[in-house]
């Protein structure tokens, strides 16, 4: 039997999810897959994606302009989904994003019944950058589409609430692998990570101040590296007291160098006020860090308190420092059991052959339903 055809559309703040599963889901789905890429972008997974061409029956960039909000790329979408609707593919799978023209067209020029609408927020983070237009977006997305893909099992039982009646997948992302690290670590300090695009709501002002609390207790000497790209930098940067303490690497993290930063750390912290879901967890899961984090919905899904990380309440610098501090004193005893506990909860959480399946068992489910 031939195999069903699917366009699968990737806009290129999403790869770092879609380059894990689309290979793995070729093997029963004939797929097309197109990034939507804006003139002179620097694509992370260039040289990934080369390797991965082919591995899909059909790999094209399609590019939108300069910006996502430009008539440019308008007039791109436009002009790019009416040809994926002549194309008369059994599904289209794509994630809600490129604010502000790109879900509304998609979802104005294409049956929305055979379309696969990926959310990675279905509520607005405190401390976003467009609150306004992303209401607006999850609204239009959540009445207009039929079909829809959830990450996380919060946002699972959030867009259930939302959308009763209509069909929603829960599967999670699969782990980001990004290699093995060359060098050998030569630093022997305790090294906490705060890693990822520096946003507000990721209140990575908090993990500064707790780090200068903690060492202003206790004296005893550690590293925290702070690794991610941030346009008010300096703003954080006013939070230092002893740079000795840091070492920042701002701006954008090469992919061949993420092995290298995840084999200088032992905790990853995220202080988050709030939060849909995390790659930079995702990230931390495959590489086997301990993670210090706010105790919020989306990290309790994946982090067991004691096992693999240690929870604290969001925001708070007094209660995060008190976790620094119980780590630093104790670092010897608890990090060989959030070792030997990862592997367990790796395997029950992130298993690839269970992911795949639910995404071919929905996509099934579907197309039949389309073809009714």
């Amino acid at each position: 039997m031939d195999k069903k055809r699917i366009a699968w559309i990737t806009a290129t703040c999403f790869l770092d999810t879609d380059i894990y599963i689309v290979p793995l889901l070729q093997e029963y789905f004939d797929i097309n897959w197109y990034i939507l890429r804006k003139e002179n972008e620097k694509i992370d997974y260039s040289n990934e994606l080369e390797l991965l061409k082919d591995k899909v029956s059909h790999f094209e960039y399609i590019l939108i302009g300069r910006k996502n909000s430009s008539p440019d790329a308008l007039m791109c979408y436009v002009e790019f989904l009416k040809y994926i609707k002549k194309s008369n593919y059994d599904l289209i799978y794509t994630a809600m994003g490129n604010m502000p023209f790109y879900t509304p067209t998609l979802g104005l020029l294409i049956n929305p019944k055979n379309v696969v609408l990926g959310i990675h927020n279905v509520t607005v983070l405190k401390g976003g950058s467009h609150p306004i237009i992303e209401k607006f977006y999850n609204w239009f997305a959540i009445n207009r589409f039929k079909n829809f893909h959830a990450y996380s099992k919060v946002q699972y039982e959030e867009l259930k609430k939302r959308v009763k009646g209509k069909n929603v997948l829960y599967a999670p992302f699969l782990l980001k692998d990004y290699g093995k690290a060359i060098h050998t670590r030569t630093d022997t300090r305790i090294t906490f990570l705060g890693y990822g695009n520096i946003r507000r709501y990721k209140r990575l002002d908090v993990l500064i101040d707790a780090a200068e609390k903690a060492f202003a207790e206790v004296k005893i000497p550690f590293r925290v590296i702070i690794a991610g790209s941030s346009s008010n930098w300096s703003e954080y940067q006013e939070h230092i007291i002893h740079p000795e303490l840091f070492e920042t690497k701002i701006g954008r993290i090469p992919n061949e160098d993420i092995p290298e930063l995840f084999a200088e750390t032992d905790y990853v912290v995220m202080p988050y006020e709030s939060i849909a879901q995390s790659g930079a967890m995702m990230v931390a899961m495959n590489y086997e860090k301990p993670i210090l984090a706010s105790r919020l919905e989306a990290f309790e899904e994946y982090i067991e308190d004691g096992r693999n990380g240690i929870f604290f309440s969001p925001a708070d610098v007094d209660e995060l420092a008190e976790k620094m501090i119980y780590v630093l004193k104790n670092h010897k005893e608890i990090y060989p059991e959030f070792e030997n506990n990862f592997k367990q909860i790796k395997k029950s959480k992130f298993d690839t052959n269970q992911i795949v399946k639910k995404h071919k068992d929905y996509f099934e489910k579907v197309i039949s339903m389309c073809e009714k």
